[in-house]
């Protein structure tokens, strides 16, 4: 590990003060995954790529938290299937992403696994510019039952944008009526292809190579500009994830409490 990221791990440590328990070990409980939280905290900032792919023909370039991870041949291709069994919120960050502006692809299949009966829409998605404590992130999610429903106000619900803690989907909805969520056309148990751009405070999500984005946000929620990306699922679901490809893009001059500069028109 570079020499910044251990002087970095150190000062986590140093910030808690000795003899008492930091706010990602308080998190964790388990040795493994609270120490690949911390590295993943002490890789930030460096140098990374352009662009990074992670096939996902297995788990060893995921760090878990709250998570599950199997690699498995899913409908005739490589995958890493995820379960919980917890609320707790975590994820699973794809390790060595250091991601502010740019496109996240990959390949998603969601499978129910509630008993018959209980309604369950389902929730799988991926999270960026995510810390690794799953502590703060962006979100987008695909919900493949609500796209199924006979009910047109619950079709309206296929598509959503949370950024959290602070912005969850309840909020959202209640401020920002229609605007974080839209209906779109998804299968469950079937491979569909997500496309994530972001943009300073905008991004975009495409299904399955349209050329159209499904949902657009035009002011992202979320108070860090950059971060991991991460895998993201719910409970009583497999959520399968394959090909995931990561395009790094040269920044937007965007920072805290602020738009992106240049000239912008408010349309009514």
């Amino acid at each position: 590990m570079a020499r910044r990221g251990w002087l970095r791990l150190k000062t986590l440590f140093r910030r808690d003060g000795i003899g008492k328990r930091s706010r990602v070990t308080q998190l964790g409980g388990r040795t493994l995954e609270v120490f690949g939280i911390l590295l993943a905290w002490a890789t930030f900032g460096q140098t990374t790529s352009i662009a990074q792919t992670f096939a996902l023909s297995d788990t060893k370039n995921l760090v878990l938290l709250n998570e599950k991870a199997e690699a498995i041949e899913y409908k005739g291709r490589k995958a890493v299937r995820f379960t919980k069994d917890t609320e707790k919120d975590g994820f699973a960050l794809l390790w060595g992403t250091d991601f502010q502006d740019g496109a996240i692809e990959a390949d998603i299949v969601l499978k129910i696994t509630t008993p018959p009966g209980m309604r369950m829409p389902g929730f799988v998605g991926i999270a960026f510019r995510a810390r690794p404590d799953a502590s703060r992130y962006e979100l987008f999610y695909l919900r493949p039952g609500n796209s199924r429903s006979d009910d047109q106000a619950m079709r309206n619900h296929s598509v959503q944008y949370t950024s959290e803690p602070d912005f969850g989907w309840y909020k959202l909805r209640r401020e920002w009526p229609w605007v974080y969520e839209a209906y779109a056309d998804l299968q469950p148990e079937t491979w569909t292809k997500v496309r994530i751009e972001v943009k300073g405070r905008s991004a975009k999500l495409y299904l399955n190579g349209s050329e159209n984005p499904s949902l657009v946000v035009e002011g992202l929620m979320g108070r860090d500009l950059r971060g991991g990306i991460a895998l993201w699922s719910y409970q009583g679901e497999e959520a399968y994830f394959s090909n995931v490809h990561i395009t790094n893009s040269s920044p937007l001059p965007v920072k805290n409490g602020s738009d992106a500069s240049g000239k912008w028109e408010v349309k009514v």
